[in-house]
C-alpha cells in the first residue's frame, strides 16, 4: 500500500519501503521481483586514461612503477607528415590517423617509455599543407593537425623528439603551438620550446631524452640569438655539452640523444652522421639515435676519451609517412632495456624489431606493422618479403632482433632427428622392404615426433602408444591416422600398413628415448620444477629472471607430463641458453622419467602436500615421487628445496642442496620484512651476498615463497641480483591463476586453475590479506578439490575448519565434497551456503555478492569454475 505525506502530498513509502532512501528501481525490485538474470549487479566504472607522465619538480614521472630498477625504452625513426598522408587521412572536416598505428600499438605500448622523431610543426593557426602550393613553402612546410598527435598517443608514444631543420616553418608562433599541442596530447616534447630537455623517472631510473638537429633553416632570419638558444636545440659543442651537463646535474643517470641528420639542403652521409654522433658521445650522451629518412644504417659503438662505450644507431628509417613516401623502405624500432646495477650504474641491453609499411595489410590502408611474431600475432614471413633481412643487413652484426617470444606447446617445433638416427636411438631397424622405401629420406629430419592425433603432421614420426608412464594417452594415434596424415614413419609394437615402421616393445617409452637423444645434442642450463602447489607460478616467475640473462626456452602453460616434456625438447635449438621444464610428479615414476630425459642442472621442489592422492595412495608415495626429480640431475647439479614445507624440511638427499625459507633465518635464502601493499608485496631477501629488496606484483605469502624460489635458482644460475629483482618485478599473474581483477565495483581473486589443501589454504590466507573498502566483505566461492582419494572427506573438512577461523565473511560452494567444507565452516562459527548444482551456485553468487566485495574463486580444474560461474555472472573478465 502506498502512503502520502500529508504535508506535501508526495508518495513517501510503498508497503513500508522509504523511496527517499533507495531508487525507484530498487523499490520496485523489492516489491515485485521473484527472480532475475544471473548477472552480478555492477557499478559503472569511470573510464581511466592509460598511465601518462606528469611533471613534478622538473622531472616527468609515471603514475606508478611498472618494475623495479628496470626501464624499457622503445625508439622509432622518422615520423614524417606530408601531403599524401594528409590527403589519405582526410575524413570530412577532420582526419583519421589512428588506423595507421593499429598493428604496432601493442608493441609500442609494451614499453615504459616510447620516443619517436616527429618531423613536423603542429600549428593550427596556419594553413594545412594541402591548401598551399609547394612554391610558397620552400618545399618542406610540414604542418600536422592535432589528430596526428592523437594518433601518436594512441600508438603508445610518450615523448616526441622535435628538433629538426625545419622547426621554424611556422615561426616562433609555430614553436610555441607545437610544444603546447604535444603536451595537450599527453606526450612530452624534447628538443623544442621552453622545456626542451626533459628528464623521465622510470622505475627508479632517471633518463634524459635530448633531441638535436644539425642545423636550422632560417634561424638567423626569424629568431634572435637568445631565442635560438632558448627554443631550439641546434648541434654545437657548447649547446650539446650544456644540455648533457645540465641533465646530469638535474639527476639524469642515462642520457638518450636523438640527432636529426636531414640538415637544411644537404643531409648528412654515413661518415658525417658518425662524426656528429661521436661528438655527442664525447659530450656525455650514453646512447645516440640518428635519423635521416629513409635510411637504416649501422649500429656502431664509440669508445669515448673518458673510457665509456657509447652505442650509436646511425639510422632507423622512416617509421611513418604518406602512402607514397618510402613505402617500400623497411625500418626498425630500437628497444633499450636499462637496468640499475647494485653499484648505481645503468647498464643497457639493446635489440631491434623490424617494421614495414604496407599499402594494405589485413584491411587497413598504409599501416606500419612489426615483422615479429611476439608483437604481431598475425605475422607471416611471406607478407614481409626481404624486409627483415634488409634491416638486419643494414643495422649490422653488433645488434640483434628482439629475442622476445611466446612459446606454446604447439609452436616452434623444429625438425631435429632423421629416421636413421631414430632407429639407432631405439636400437632397432626397418624391415628390408621399408629400408627400400625409405632410401631417399632416411637421412632427412622428420617434421616432429607425435604421440597424439592433434600433433600429427605430414613427414612426422607417428608414435602409436596407448599408454606412457604418465598414464593413458588422450586421443592416441591409430594405424589409419598415421597413414592418412602422411607420416614419414611409425613407431609401434607391430608393423603399420602403408607406413615404414620401427617395431618396439613399448612405443611410449620409445617416444621418451627419442626426446632424450635430441636433448643430449644441446647444452642449455636446464631447470626442472615440481611440487604439489606453486610449481607453475614459480616457473612463470623464473622465466623473466633467466630471460634477462639467457635466451630461455619455456612454454606458456603447465605442460608437465613426460609426453609434454618430450614435445618441448623438440623446440630446442643451439641458440637456447636456458631451458625451464615443469615436471609432473603425481603418477608413479613420472618425475624420474622426465628428469632422466631432460637432465636438469638445477631441480626445484616448491612444496609437497595432499595432492595426487587418488593416483599415489599416500603422502609417503607423493614424497617419494616428487623427490625423483633428482634422478636425472647432472653431476654437480643442485637441488633447491622449500624449507617451509614440513615434508621437504626433513629431506636429506645425496646431492648438493640449497634451501630457501620465509620463516627460518638460518636458510641461505630467507625472505623477511614482508609488507603487503595495495596490489603488491615488498620484502627483503637475505642471501649469501647480502640483503636485497624485492617488489612482487602479486599477493600472498605463498607467492613470496615462489618468488624466493626463483631468486634462489637465479643466483645459482649466475644471474646478477639486480637482474633478478627486475625480472621478478615484471611478473604479473595471468588468466585463472591468482588473477586479481576489478570489475563493476567488485574485486575478483580468480585462482581456479587447480585446488588442493595446500593451495586452497594459501588462497584463503591471501584473500584475508586483500584490503576491502568500507562495507565490503571477503567471500570465497569454492568447488571440490581434486585428486584427494581416500582423504577427500577429511581434507575438505580440514580446509573448512581453516576457513572458519579466518577473516572470511561468507563461503558459497558446490560439489559432493564441499558439503564437508561448508559443515566445518559453520561448525567453526563461519557462514557458508552449499549449493547442489552449478546452476544454483551461480544463483547464490548473483544474490549474495555486492559491489565492494572481494571474491575468491577456487576449485579443481575439472570443476571449471571460471566457465561455469565467473563468466555467466560477471562476463569474460579474465
Amino acid at each position: 500500500m502506498k502512503r502520502d505525506d500529508t504535508a506535501t502530498g508526495k508518495v513517501t513509502a510503498i508497503d513500508g519501503v522509504d523511496v527517499n532512501e533507495r531508487s525507484d528501481a530498487e523499490a520496485l525490485i523489492e516489491q515485485f521481483a521473484i527472480g532475475g538474470p544471473r548477472f552480478a549487479v555492477q557499478q559503472s566504472m569511470p573510464s581511466v586514461r592509460p598511465p601518462t607522465f606528469t611533471v613534478s619538480n622538473g622531472v616527468w614521472k609515471r603514475a606508478e612503477e611498472s618494475a623495479r630498477g628496470e626501464a624499457i625504452v622503445m625508439c622509432t625513426g622518422a615520423l614524417l607528415y606530408d601531403r599524401p598522408l594528409e590527403r589519405s587521412a582526410s575524413a570530412g572536416d577532420g582526419y583519421e590517423f589512428r588506423s595507421l598505428f593499429s598493428h604496432v600499438r601493442d608493441c609500442l605500448s609494451s614499453a615504459d617509455l616510447t620516443v619517436g622523431s616527429l618531423g613536423a610543426v603542429v600549428a593550427g593557426m596556419y594553413p594545412a599543407m594541402s591548401t598551399l602550393p609547394p612554391k610558397y613553402t620552400d618545399g618542406h612546410y610540414t604542418n600536422a593537425p592535432t589528430e596526428y598527435l592523437d594518433a601518436l598517443r594512441f600508438a603508445g608514444f610518450d615523448c616526441t623528439a622535435l628538433a629538426n631543420p625545419f622547426n621554424l616553418d611556422a615561426g616562433v608562433r609555430g614553436i610555441a603551438a607545437t610544444e603546447r599541442e604535444v603536451l595537450d596530447a599527453g606526450m612530452v616534447p624534447s628538443g623544442l620550446g621552453q622545456t626542451k630537455n626533459p628528464i623521465f623517472e622510470i622505475n627508479g631510473i632517471r633518463i634524459a631524452v635530448l633531441s638535436f638537429t644539425v642545423n636550422a633553416h632560417r634561424a638567423d632570419e626569424w629568431l634572435t640569438p637568445e631565442g635560438a638558444s632558448r627554443l631550439l636545440n641546434v648541434h654545437s659543442e657548447d649547446a650539446v655539452r650544456s644540455a648533457v651537463t645540465g641533465s646530469k646535474e638535474a639527476g639524469a643517470q642515462f642520457v638518450l640523444a636523438y640527432l636529426d641528420c636531414r640538415a637544411d639542403r644537404s643531409p648528412l652521409n654515413f661518415d658525417a652522421r658518425k662524426e656528429a654522433a661521436r661528438h655527442l658521445a664525447e659530450c656525455g650522451a650514453d646512447y645516440i639515435v640518428c635519423t635521416r629518412p629513409p635510411v637504416v644504417s649501422r649500429r656502431i659503438v664509440h669508445a669515448t676519451s673518458d673510457g665509456r662505450s657509447v652505442p650509436i644507431v646511425t639510422g632507423l628509417g622512416t617509421f611513418m609517412a604518406g602512402p607514397r613516401t618510402h613505402m617500400e623502405s623497411p625500418a626498425a624500432i630500437l628497444k633499450l632495456v636499462l637496468r640499475l646495477t647494485e653499484d648505481g650504474d645503468v647498464e643497457v641491453a639493446d635489440s631491434y624489431i623490424p617494421v614495414r609499411r604496407f599499402p594494405l595489410y589485413r584491411g587497413v590502408a598504409s599501416p606500419v606493422v612489426p615483422a615479429h611474431s611476439f608483437y604481431n600475432l598475425e605475422y607471416d614471413p611471406a607478407d614481409f618479403g626481404e624486409a627483415s633481412a634488409v634491416v638486419s643487413d643494414k643495422l649490422g652484426k653488433t645488434i640483434g632482433v628482439d629475442p622476445a617470444r611466446t612459446v606454446t606447446i604447439d609452436s616452434h617445433i623444429r625438425p631435429q632427428i632423421t629416421p636413421q638416427q631414430i632407429g639407432e636411438a631405439l636400437d632397432t631397424r626397418f624391415s628390408k622392404g621399408d629400408e627400400r622405401r625409405m632410401r631417399n629420406v632416411k637421412d632427412v629430419p622428420v617434421h616432429s615426433g607425435a604421440v597424439q592425433k592433434e600433433h600429427l603432421h605430414g613427414g612426422c614420426a607417428a608414435v602409436l602408444a596407448k599408454r606412457t608412464v604418465a598414464g593413458i594417452v588422450p586421443d592416441p594415434i591409430g594405424p589409419e591416422d598415421a597413414a592418412a596424415a602422411g607420416a614419414a614413419l611409425a613407431i609401434a609394437d607391430s608393423p603399420v600398413p602403408s607406413v615404414p615402421t620401427l617395431v618396439v616393445d613399448d612405443p611410449g617409452a620409445a617416444f621418451v628415448d627419442i626426446a632424450a637423444t635430441i636433448r643430449r645434442r644441446y647444452s642449455p642450463l636446464t631447470i626442472a620444477v615440481t611440487g604439489s602447489a606453486g610449481k607453475t607460478t614459480a616457473m612463470e616467475m623464473l622465466a623473466p629472471v633467466l630471460d634477462r640473462r639467457f635466451q630461455t626456452l619455456t612454454v606458456k602453460g603447465n605442460y608437465n607430463t613426460p609426453r609434454a616434456a618430450a614435445r618441448m625438447i623438440q623446440k630446442l635449438s643451439d641458440e637456447d641458453q636456458a631451458y625451464i621444464q615443469e615436471v609432473h610428479g603425481g603418477s608413479p615414476g613420472t618425475a624420474s622419467v622426465a628428469s632422466r630425459m631432460i637432465a636438469p642442472d638445477i631441480a626445484l621442489v616448491t612444496s609437497i602436500g595432499d595432492a595426487h592422492l587418488r593416483q599415489m595412495g599416500s603422502i609417503e608415495n607423493v614424497i617419494e615421487a616428487k623427490m625423483q626429480i633428482i634422478d636425472g640431475l647432472v653431476p654437480g647439479g643442485t637441488l633447491v628445496l622449500n624449507d617451509d614445507n614440513e615434508y621437504l624440511r626433513s629431506q636429506e638427499l645425496p646431492v648438493n642442496t640449497v634451501r630457501y625459507s620465509t620463516s627460518d633465518p638460518s636458510s641461505p635464502y630467507f625472505a623477511t620484512r614482508i609488507q603487503h601493499l595495495s596490489d603488491a608485496i615488498e620484502f627483503e631477501v637475505v642471501h649469501p651476498e647480502g640483503v636485497t629488496e624485492v617488489v612482487l606484483h602479486s599477493r600472498g605469502i605463498h607467492n613470496v615463497s615462489n618468488a624466493l624460489a626463483a631468486f634462489t635458482v637465479g643466483r645459482i644460475a649466475g644471474v646478477p641480483v639486480h637482474t633478478i629483482v627486475a625480472g621478478l618485478s615484471r611478473y604479473r599473474t595471468r588468466s585463472v591463476r591468482q588473477n586479481l581483477v576489478d570489475v563493476g565495483g567488485y574485486r575478483l581473486f580468480v585462482d581456479a586453475y587447480n585446488s588442493n589443501p595446500l593451495s586452497l589454504s594459501s588462497a584463503i590466507d591471501t584473500l584475508c590479506d586483500i584490503p576491502v573498502r568500507e562495507g565490503g566483505r571477503r567471500i570465497a566461492v569454492l568447488g571440490d578439490m581434486g585428486e584427494q582419494g581416500m582423504k577427500s572427506s577429511k581434507n575438505h573438512t580440514a580446509v573448512g575448519t581453516h576457513i572458519g577461523g579466518a577473516a572470511v565473511d561468507l563461503v558459497l560452494c558446490s560439489g559432493k565434497w564441499m558439503s564437508y567444507t561448508a559443515d566445518a565452516v559453520r561448525a567453526a562459527g563461519g557462514a557458508a551456503r552449499h549449493s547442489p548444482s552449478m546452476e544454483s551456485l551461480r544463483t547464490d553468487v548473483r544474490d549474495h555478492v555486492r559491489p565492494g566485495d572481494v571474491i575468491l574463486f577456487k576449485a579443481a580444474g575439472s570443476v571449471d569454475l571460471v566457465k561455469n560461474v565467473v563468466y555467466p555472472v560477471f562476463g569474460k573478465v579474465v
